[in-house]
């Protein structure tokens, strides 16, 4: 989570649907992947195709931009 939040916010499955008894917990991909898969689907749009991306700070920067997401979501 960045930094100012204190609490972790809700974190559902991003396509929650039908009845998973028996599945285990966290079946599927939650709505916190589904909203860094976007960031990060932003962040590459605007690279320029020349050298290495840094994809260790791309991956932490898209979570960062999903902790907030869900943090704007819980209000």
């Amino acid at each position: 989570m960045t930094e100012g939040m204190a609490t972790k916010p809700e974190n559902p499955t991003a396509y929650p649907s039908g009845d998973f008894t028996g599945c285990e917990p966290g079946y599927g991909m939650t709505l916190r992947d589904w909203f860094a898969g976007q960031a990060l689907g932003g962040m590459c749009a605007t690279l320029d195709g020349v050298g290495d991306p840094n994809w260790e700070l791309l991956a932490s920067d898209s979570y960062k931009a999903a902790d907030a997401l869900l943090v704007e979501r819980g209000k």
